[in-house]
Protein backbone atom coordinates (compact mmCIF):
# COMPACT_ATOMS: atom_id res chain seq x y z
CA UNK A 1 0.00 0.00 0.00
CA UNK A 2 1.54 3.31 -1.09
CA UNK A 3 1.49 6.60 0.84
CA UNK A 4 -1.51 7.95 -1.06
CA UNK A 5 -3.58 4.84 -0.32
CA UNK A 6 -2.64 4.98 3.37
CA UNK A 7 -3.50 8.67 3.50
CA UNK A 8 -6.92 8.20 1.96
CA UNK A 9 -7.74 5.16 4.08
CA UNK A 10 -6.81 7.02 7.26
CA UNK A 11 -8.79 10.11 6.29
CA UNK A 12 -11.80 7.97 5.36
CA UNK A 13 -11.85 6.39 8.82
CA UNK A 14 -11.37 9.79 10.45
CA UNK A 15 -14.02 11.37 8.22
CA UNK A 16 -16.55 8.63 8.98
CA UNK A 17 -16.07 9.09 12.75
CA UNK A 18 -16.34 12.87 12.54
CA UNK A 19 -19.33 12.84 10.17
CA UNK A 20 -21.24 10.26 12.21
CA UNK A 21 -20.59 12.15 15.45
CA UNK A 22 -21.77 15.41 13.89
CA UNK A 23 -25.01 13.79 12.68
CA UNK A 24 -25.74 12.29 16.09
CA UNK A 25 -25.01 15.58 17.85
CA UNK A 26 -27.31 17.50 15.49
CA UNK A 27 -30.24 15.09 15.27
CA UNK A 28 -30.39 13.71 18.83
CA UNK A 29 -28.84 16.51 20.88
CA UNK A 30 -29.72 19.61 18.78
CA UNK A 31 -26.08 20.68 19.00
CA UNK A 32 -25.80 24.13 17.37
CA UNK A 33 -22.17 23.68 16.32
CA UNK A 34 -22.42 20.50 14.25
CA UNK A 35 -21.85 21.84 10.77
CA UNK A 36 -18.08 22.39 10.77
CA UNK A 37 -17.50 18.71 11.50
CA UNK A 38 -20.39 17.65 9.28
CA UNK A 39 -18.76 19.43 6.31
CA UNK A 40 -15.22 18.35 7.18
CA UNK A 41 -16.12 14.69 7.75
CA UNK A 42 -18.35 14.65 4.68
CA UNK A 43 -15.51 15.99 2.55
CA UNK A 44 -13.10 13.29 3.74
CA UNK A 45 -15.63 10.53 2.99
CA UNK A 46 -16.43 11.89 -0.48
CA UNK A 47 -12.73 12.45 -1.15
CA UNK A 48 -12.06 8.77 -0.39
CA UNK A 49 -14.86 7.68 -2.76
CA UNK A 50 -13.43 9.92 -5.47
CA UNK A 51 -9.98 8.40 -4.94
CA UNK A 52 -11.37 4.85 -5.04
CA UNK A 53 -13.20 5.50 -8.29
CA UNK A 54 -10.78 7.81 -10.11
CA UNK A 55 -7.41 7.27 -8.39
CA UNK A 56 -7.25 10.99 -7.65
CA UNK A 57 -8.97 13.48 -5.37
CA UNK A 58 -8.72 17.07 -4.20
CA UNK A 59 -7.00 15.98 -0.97
CA UNK A 60 -4.37 14.13 -2.98
CA UNK A 61 -4.03 17.17 -5.22
CA UNK A 62 -3.35 19.56 -2.36
CA UNK A 63 -1.20 17.01 -0.48
CA UNK A 64 1.21 16.93 -3.41
CA UNK A 65 4.02 19.36 -2.57
CA UNK A 66 3.74 20.91 -6.06
CA UNK A 67 0.24 22.14 -5.22
CA UNK A 68 0.57 23.27 -1.61
CA UNK A 69 0.84 26.91 -2.62
CA UNK A 70 -2.43 26.41 -4.45
CA UNK A 71 -4.06 25.46 -1.16
CA UNK A 72 -2.83 28.73 0.35
CA UNK A 73 -4.37 30.63 -2.58
CA UNK A 74 -7.58 28.63 -2.19
CA UNK A 75 -7.65 29.33 1.56
CA UNK A 76 -7.21 33.08 1.10
CA UNK A 77 -9.73 33.47 -1.74
CA UNK A 78 -12.33 31.23 -0.09
CA UNK A 79 -12.02 32.83 3.34
CA UNK A 80 -12.32 36.39 2.03
CA UNK A 81 -15.25 35.52 -0.24
CA UNK A 82 -17.12 33.62 2.49
CA UNK A 83 -16.57 36.39 5.05
CA UNK A 84 -17.89 39.07 2.69
CA UNK A 85 -20.96 37.16 1.46
CA UNK A 86 -21.94 35.36 4.64
CA UNK A 87 -21.03 37.73 7.44
CA UNK A 88 -20.88 41.24 5.98
CA UNK A 89 -23.80 40.80 3.58
CA UNK A 90 -25.91 38.02 5.09
CA UNK A 91 -25.55 38.70 8.81
CA UNK A 92 -24.64 42.39 9.16
CA UNK A 93 -26.10 44.29 6.21
CA UNK A 94 -29.22 42.33 5.27
CA UNK A 95 -29.91 40.42 8.50
CA UNK A 96 -31.32 37.59 6.42
CA UNK A 97 -29.81 34.91 8.63
CA UNK A 98 -28.00 34.61 11.92
CA UNK A 99 -25.88 32.14 13.88
CA UNK A 100 -27.57 32.46 17.29
CA UNK A 101 -25.18 30.30 19.32
CA UNK A 102 -22.01 31.82 17.86
CA UNK A 103 -19.40 33.85 19.71
CA UNK A 104 -16.28 35.36 18.15
CA UNK A 105 -14.34 32.09 18.45
CA UNK A 106 -17.06 30.25 16.56
CA UNK A 107 -16.96 32.78 13.73
CA UNK A 108 -13.20 32.35 13.53
CA UNK A 109 -13.69 28.59 13.27
CA UNK A 110 -16.31 29.13 10.59
CA UNK A 111 -14.11 31.19 8.32
CA UNK A 112 -10.95 29.16 8.82
CA UNK A 113 -12.36 25.61 8.79
CA UNK A 114 -16.08 25.35 8.09
CA UNK A 115 -16.40 27.29 4.85
CA UNK A 116 -13.33 25.70 3.31
CA UNK A 117 -14.62 22.25 4.29
CA UNK A 118 -17.98 23.13 2.74
CA UNK A 119 -16.39 24.13 -0.57
CA UNK A 120 -14.23 21.00 -0.66
CA UNK A 121 -17.20 18.77 0.18
CA UNK A 122 -19.36 20.33 -2.56
CA UNK A 123 -16.54 19.91 -5.06
CA UNK A 124 -16.09 16.25 -4.16
CA UNK A 125 -19.84 15.59 -4.06
CA UNK A 126 -20.03 16.97 -7.58
CA UNK A 127 -17.11 14.80 -8.75
CA UNK A 128 -18.51 11.64 -7.16
CA UNK A 129 -21.98 12.12 -8.66
CA UNK A 130 -20.41 12.95 -12.03
CA UNK A 131 -18.36 9.75 -11.89
CA UNK A 132 -21.34 7.53 -11.10
CA UNK A 133 -23.54 9.13 -13.79
CA UNK A 134 -20.87 9.12 -16.51
CA UNK A 135 -21.60 5.57 -17.81
CA UNK A 136 -25.28 6.42 -18.23
CA UNK A 137 -25.48 10.04 -19.43
CA UNK A 138 -23.72 11.55 -22.43
CA UNK A 139 -21.37 14.51 -22.02
CA UNK A 140 -21.65 15.37 -25.71
CA UNK A 141 -22.12 19.03 -26.59
CA UNK A 142 -25.46 19.66 -28.29
CA UNK A 143 -24.54 23.21 -29.25
CA UNK A 144 -21.30 24.64 -30.58
CA UNK A 145 -19.97 28.17 -30.29
CA UNK A 146 -16.94 28.74 -32.49
CA UNK A 147 -16.18 32.26 -31.36
CA UNK A 148 -13.17 34.23 -32.52
CA UNK A 149 -10.67 34.50 -29.70
CA UNK A 150 -11.15 38.29 -29.50
CA UNK A 151 -14.92 37.86 -29.10
CA UNK A 152 -14.36 35.15 -26.51
CA UNK A 153 -11.98 37.46 -24.65
CA UNK A 154 -14.62 40.21 -24.60
CA UNK A 155 -17.20 37.78 -23.21
CA UNK A 156 -14.78 36.61 -20.50
CA UNK A 157 -13.80 40.13 -19.46
CA UNK A 158 -17.48 41.09 -19.42
CA UNK A 159 -18.16 38.06 -17.23
CA UNK A 160 -15.53 39.18 -14.73
CA UNK A 161 -16.91 42.73 -14.66
CA UNK A 162 -20.48 41.49 -14.24
CA UNK A 163 -19.30 39.12 -11.53
CA UNK A 164 -17.66 41.93 -9.57
CA UNK A 165 -20.74 44.13 -10.00
CA UNK A 166 -23.04 41.34 -8.80
CA UNK A 167 -20.74 40.69 -5.83
CA UNK A 168 -20.96 44.38 -4.91
CA UNK A 169 -24.72 44.93 -5.30
CA UNK A 170 -25.67 44.40 -1.62
CA UNK A 171 -22.97 46.87 -0.59
CA UNK A 172 -24.23 49.39 -3.14
CA UNK A 173 -27.77 48.93 -1.86
CA UNK A 174 -26.60 49.62 1.69
CA UNK A 175 -24.54 52.66 0.61
CA UNK A 176 -27.49 54.25 -1.21
CA UNK A 177 -29.82 53.45 1.74
CA UNK A 178 -32.09 51.46 -0.63
CA UNK A 179 -32.14 48.43 1.64
CA UNK A 180 -35.77 47.44 1.04
CA UNK A 181 -34.69 45.26 -1.87
CA UNK A 182 -31.65 43.77 -0.11
CA UNK A 183 -33.23 40.36 0.38
CA UNK A 184 -33.85 40.08 -3.35
CA UNK A 185 -30.31 41.17 -4.19
CA UNK A 186 -28.58 38.64 -1.93
CA UNK A 187 -28.65 35.97 -4.63
CA UNK A 188 -26.49 38.17 -6.85
CA UNK A 189 -23.17 37.73 -4.95
CA UNK A 190 -23.47 33.95 -5.43
CA UNK A 191 -24.08 34.45 -9.15
CA UNK A 192 -21.21 36.95 -9.22
CA UNK A 193 -18.84 34.44 -7.64
CA UNK A 194 -19.87 31.89 -10.28
CA UNK A 195 -19.56 34.29 -13.23
CA UNK A 196 -16.19 35.77 -12.25
CA UNK A 197 -14.66 32.36 -11.41
CA UNK A 198 -15.95 30.80 -14.63
CA UNK A 199 -14.69 33.71 -16.72
CA UNK A 200 -11.20 33.56 -15.25
CA UNK A 201 -11.13 29.79 -15.81
CA UNK A 202 -12.12 30.34 -19.45
CA UNK A 203 -9.39 32.96 -19.90
CA UNK A 204 -6.92 30.39 -18.59
CA UNK A 205 -8.11 27.92 -21.27
CA UNK A 206 -10.18 25.81 -18.90
CA UNK A 207 -13.75 24.57 -19.27
CA UNK A 208 -16.24 26.83 -17.55
CA UNK A 209 -19.36 25.42 -15.94
CA UNK A 210 -21.57 27.98 -17.65
CA UNK A 211 -19.99 27.16 -21.00
CA UNK A 212 -20.74 23.46 -20.56
CA UNK A 213 -24.34 24.24 -19.60
CA UNK A 214 -24.85 26.49 -22.64
CA UNK A 215 -23.41 23.77 -24.89
CA UNK A 216 -26.04 21.35 -23.59
CA UNK A 217 -23.73 18.98 -21.72
CA UNK A 218 -26.40 16.71 -20.19
CA UNK A 219 -23.99 14.99 -17.84
CA UNK A 220 -22.84 18.32 -16.43
CA UNK A 221 -26.38 19.64 -16.06
CA UNK A 222 -27.83 16.53 -14.38
CA UNK A 223 -24.82 16.28 -12.07
CA UNK A 224 -25.24 19.88 -10.95
CA UNK A 225 -28.97 19.45 -10.36
CA UNK A 226 -28.47 16.33 -8.23
CA UNK A 227 -25.56 17.92 -6.35
CA UNK A 228 -27.58 21.01 -5.45
CA UNK A 229 -30.74 19.11 -4.49
CA UNK A 230 -29.01 16.45 -2.40
CA UNK A 231 -26.70 18.89 -0.61
CA UNK A 232 -29.36 21.52 0.13
CA UNK A 233 -32.11 19.14 1.25
CA UNK A 234 -29.86 16.99 3.43
CA UNK A 235 -28.13 19.94 5.08
CA UNK A 236 -31.17 22.12 5.68
CA UNK A 237 -33.32 19.28 7.05
CA UNK A 238 -30.62 18.30 9.55
CA UNK A 239 -30.28 21.92 10.65
CA UNK A 240 -33.98 21.92 11.57
CA UNK A 241 -32.93 19.94 14.65
CA UNK A 242 -29.72 21.81 15.45
CA UNK A 243 -30.69 25.40 14.52
CA UNK A 244 -27.05 26.28 13.96
CA UNK A 245 -28.23 28.96 11.53
CA UNK A 246 -31.66 30.58 11.44
CA UNK A 247 -33.28 32.38 8.50
CA UNK A 248 -34.92 35.63 9.60
CA UNK A 249 -35.69 37.73 6.55
CA UNK A 250 -36.19 35.85 3.28
CA UNK A 251 -38.01 36.62 0.02
CA UNK A 252 -41.44 34.99 -0.17
CA UNK A 253 -40.86 33.54 3.29
CA UNK A 254 -44.36 32.06 3.48
CA UNK A 255 -43.56 29.77 0.56
CA UNK A 256 -41.85 26.84 2.29
CA UNK A 257 -40.78 23.22 1.90
CA UNK A 258 -40.28 21.24 5.14
CA UNK A 259 -40.67 24.57 7.00
CA UNK A 260 -37.70 25.95 5.05
CA UNK A 261 -38.25 28.97 2.77
CA UNK A 262 -38.12 28.01 -0.91
CA UNK A 263 -35.83 31.01 -1.45
CA UNK A 264 -33.17 29.16 0.55
CA UNK A 265 -33.06 26.34 -2.00
CA UNK A 266 -33.03 28.86 -4.85
CA UNK A 267 -29.98 30.46 -3.24
CA UNK A 268 -28.24 27.11 -2.85
CA UNK A 269 -28.11 26.70 -6.65
CA UNK A 270 -25.67 29.53 -7.52
CA UNK A 271 -23.92 29.00 -4.18
CA UNK A 272 -23.01 25.37 -4.90
CA UNK A 273 -22.15 26.02 -8.54
CA UNK A 274 -20.22 29.13 -7.51
CA UNK A 275 -17.97 27.36 -5.00
CA UNK A 276 -17.26 24.54 -7.48
CA UNK A 277 -16.35 27.17 -10.08
CA UNK A 278 -14.18 28.95 -7.50
CA UNK A 279 -12.09 25.88 -6.75
CA UNK A 280 -11.88 25.05 -10.45
CA UNK A 281 -10.57 28.56 -11.09
CA UNK A 282 -7.90 28.30 -8.38
CA UNK A 283 -6.61 25.04 -9.88
CA UNK A 284 -6.30 26.67 -13.31
CA UNK A 285 -4.47 29.68 -11.89
CA UNK A 286 -1.99 27.30 -10.30
CA UNK A 287 -1.50 25.41 -13.56
CA UNK A 288 -0.61 28.60 -15.37
CA UNK A 289 1.97 29.39 -12.70
CA UNK A 290 3.58 25.99 -13.09
CA UNK A 291 3.96 26.49 -16.82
Amino acid sequence: MNISQKLHRATFILGTLIFTTSLISAIFFSYPHFYTWFAFGGWLILDWIDYRKNKKSILGYFYNHKHRRTFLLFFIVSTITAFIIDYIYGVRLSGMWEWPAYSNIHFIRMYTIMNISYILSMYELYRVIYTYLKPFISSTHHASFNLHHHIKKIFNISGIIMGVVFLSLPLLSWYTKETSHMKYLMIMPFIGMWLSSDSITSILHGKSILGEILRGNKLQIVTLVITVLSASLFTEIINLSAHEWVYKYMPFENLQIFKIPVAVFVGWTPLVIGVIALLNMVKHVENIKIK
